[in-house]
């Protein structure tokens, strides 16, 4: 009787427990883990910072317990914290890094779980230190994480008064040091000047922060290595660098400048610019003028061939032209590319040459439609609705053409019993303002209408779809104003 109860007993043990099979499939059994704790720290450590470590106690199973942290360097601790626990619940510990902490070796987080060897309800001061703890604690858990120690903890900008600097000239720099939290930083600091091929050229040493700024300048002769210099500045323990360009400049002796148009229609006869060039003390220039003329793709490569024209001897300005035939002709259709035009002047006063460039870029005549609102939209059966279609020209300005101002809209609807029937083709002529504002009357069992706007000359056309509204109860509201004109100070007048 006792040996069956006792079977029993264990036979109900496991069946409460979760039953899991081993790594190794011996079909035998294993208890559950369960999380007893949750520790969340930052990955990164600098100096001067307060470092927070949250601990997280899931099951509580001591009457007191400390819980502490510590970080080290190769087995060095220097920073430390505890925290005592009465009861589940979240915590943290705050451990301040000192500023003298250097990079290199192995950082380190420790967190470790204590609890009173003595049988004592005292609980541990939070100010207790380390020695103390493992005097009077044992431990219950111990956990190291590797973490990364950044040696920068303090921002510095370098601010010059430009990015790139001519030879000779004079730079302007200001140095604005502050802290995680935006608060000037105090301290001094070594600021070098590299050139372009790596040598230090300037040096200012131990240069003390006025609430976190320093500011100086220097000058740049010659002789002098033009590219890519920097500020390198050596302060808090950490190298910091920016970046500024020194170049050579030279002023040129004149001017050469292509006035063309913007753009073109395929429609028109041809481009008409204008060559200029003047000295820099303001003369007027005077020589042989040239002019040659290639064509781009939308990617911007070279189509191959060009059209060059000699202007002969031009004093200031020179006319010329380049009619489509000719530009058809060498590089064929032109439309959606531009016209690259360099023009060049050999000055007999200073016996040089300059060339000067001008781009126009080719659109094809015509009209374009364009949709004003959404191209999908709802509609409620039995209630009248407007749409707008803008006419105009292909560069996106009014249409002012006398001719070809019809359009042919077409109304289709799709209702639940009537099949799909086209509405007659409704012919608009295009008003002034160049806005097609057309009224739609949807019947009652409509559920989706199609607008189609053509224009037949060009062959443009765009289609506005249009879905019934959703009414559970099959009942709609609608509202129309009536007020043509509103202004101000007078009434509108609405319809529901």
């Amino acid at each position: 009787m006792l040996k069956s109860l006792i079977l029993l007993v264990f036979a109900l043990i496991l069946s409460v427990l979760p039953q899991f099979s081993d790594a190794q499939d011996s079909g035998g059994y294993r208890l559950p883990t369960f999380q007893e704790f949750l520790i969340i720290a930052p990955k990164q450590v600098r100096p001067n910072q307060v470092y927070e470590v949250h601990v997280t106690l899931n099951r509580y199973y001591y009457s007191n317990m400390v819980v502490t942290a510590l970080l080290s360097q190769d087995g060095n601790q220097y920073a430390y914290g505890s925290v005592p626990f009465t009861d589940v619940g979240t915590k943290f510990i705050q451990l301040l890094v000192p500023v003298t902490v250097r990079p290199g070796g192995v950082h380190k987080l420790i967190v470790e779980g204590l609890v009173q060897n003595t049988v004592s309800t005292a609980t541990a001061p939070s100010n207790m230190t380390r020695a103390t703890i493992y005097d009077s604690y044992l431990p219950i858990f111990h956990n190291e994480t590797l973490v990364v120690f950044n040696p920068k903890y303090v921002s510095i900008f370098v601010v010059t008064d430009r990015p790139a600097y001519v030879v000779p000239s004079s730079v302007l720099f200001r140095i604005v040091a502050v802290t995680p939290d935006l608060k000037p930083a105090p301290g001094s600091m070594t600021i070098y000047i590299q050139d372009s091929k790596g040598r230090f050229v300037r040096r200012w040493i131990q240069k003390q922060l006025n609430f976190g700024m320093y500011q100086g300048g220097f000058d740049i002769e010659y002789p002098v290595s033009v590219g890519q210099w920097a500020f390198v500045i050596d302060a808090f323990g950490y190298r910091y660098n920016h970046s500024f360009e020194v170049r050579f400049w030279w002023q040129r002796s004149f001017e050469m400048n292509v006035t063309v148009p913007q753009f073109l229609y395929d429609s028109e006869w041809g481009i008409m610019g204008m060559l200029y060039g003047e000295h820099v003390s303001g003369e007027p220039g005077y020589g042989i003028g040239n002019v040659t003329l290639k064509v781009l793709n939308k990617d911007g490569s070279l189509v191959p061939g060009q059209i060059s024209k000699d202007l002969g001897y031009m004093y200031s300005t020179k006319s010329f032209t380049f009619s489509l035939v000719e530009i058809k002709a060498m590089f064929g259709d032109v439309v959606n590319k531009d016209l690259l035009i360099l023009g060049t002047l050999y000055d007999y006063y200073y016996l040089e040459s300059l060339t000067g460039t001008g781009i126009t870029h080719v659109y094809k005549d015509g009209i374009t439609l364009s949709i004003l609102g959404r191209q999908v939209r709802t509609f409620k059966p039995g209630v009248p609705f407007n749409v707008q279609v803008a006419i105009k020209r292909s560069d996106g300005t009014m249409y002012n053409g006398f001719y070809n101002r019809q359009v042919v809209v077409t109304v289709s609807a799709e209702g639940s019993s009537s099949g799909t029937p086209n509405k007659p083709e409704d012919k608009q002529i295009i008003p002034d303002d160049n806005i097609l504002d057309y009224q739609v009357n949807p019947d009652i069992s409509d559920r989706v209408i199609r607008i189609n706007v053509n224009h037949p000359e060009s062959g443009q056309s765009v289609e506005i779809r249009c879905y019934r509204y959703y009414s559970a109860n099959n009942h709609f509201l609608a509202l129309t104003l009536s007020t043509q004109e509103p202004k101000t100070e007078s009434y509108m007048t609405f319809t529901v």
